[in-house]
């Protein structure tokens, strides 16, 4: 059956069973134009990650993240931390003004705290001076103190002292002869400041002296502790 109607006129258009498009021109029928079903859009068969990303594949849902460190040159700071992006960006280095949380601060953070304890039996000489323990700080602004224990199985401590510093010389800061011999006594040091550029390691010195010539029996012991907090 045809689809052209037997007595057109001029200029009469149809619309064939395709979408096709006819026009009588006063003779016959012109096919003027088809429509067309728009093509199929190429298809994206992998995603592959370029300088300063990572990520990407062929399948599946596809991601792309920057690839840490981020460098200046391609918007970011070249650095993982807040400290390293101030620097590299040409900032003063700013310390952070610690936690507020009541969380432990992470190391480097105003506020890191440390803590060493040592006991250490006191042999050979009834009156030395020994290194008793160290402790090691990182770099940084720090605060410490000390405590120190003297205990002896017997009346014969008569005088002993305690001493902090990043060195085995160091003067002692709290000393003290007894009035009467003492089986035990107890000394604190004051916090004495630490400021490094790099890693050091602080020196506990004690020393003591006894009545007698020879060592006191009992085991005697002096048990240090110290404390270090990063200040500023």
């Amino acid at each position: 059956m045809s689809i052209f109607p037997e007595s057109p006129v001029l200029g009469q258009t149809i619309t064939g069973p395709s979408g096709e498009i006819w026009a009588y021109d006063g003779v016959k029928w012109t096919h003027q134009y088809a429509y067309s079903v728009p093509p199929t859009p190429p298809r994206i068969t992998r995603v592959q990650a370029g300088e300063g990303l990572e990520g990407g594949g062929n399948s599946g849902d596809v991601v792309l993240s920057l690839t840490p460190p981020v460098q200046i040159e391609m918007g970011g700071t070249g650095a993982t931390d807040a400290a390293g992006a101030i620097v590299n960006l040409g900032g003063p280095f700013q310390y952070s003004h610690g936690v507020t949380d009541g969380s432990q601060p992470d190391d480097g953070e105003v506020g890191e705290y440390l803590e060493v304890t040592r006991a250490t039996n006191i042999t050979g000489s009834p009156r030395t001076s020994l290194l008793v323990g160290t402790i090691s700080l990182p770099p940084g602004d720090w605060d410490l103190w000390a405590q120190a224990e003297f205990t002896t199985g017997d009346n014969s401590l008569q005088f002993a002292a305690i001493s902090i510093g990043t060195s085995y010389a160091a003067p002692f800061d709290v000393a003290g002869s007894l009035a009467s011999p003492q089986s035990r006594i107890v000394f604190a040091v004051p916090a004495v400041r630490v400021l490094s550029g790099t890693t050091s390691t602080v020196a506990i010195q004690a020393s003591w002296r006894f009545t007698t010539p020879f060592m006191p029996s009992g085991n005697p012991q002096v048990r240090v502790t110290v404390r270090a907090r990063r200040m500023r």
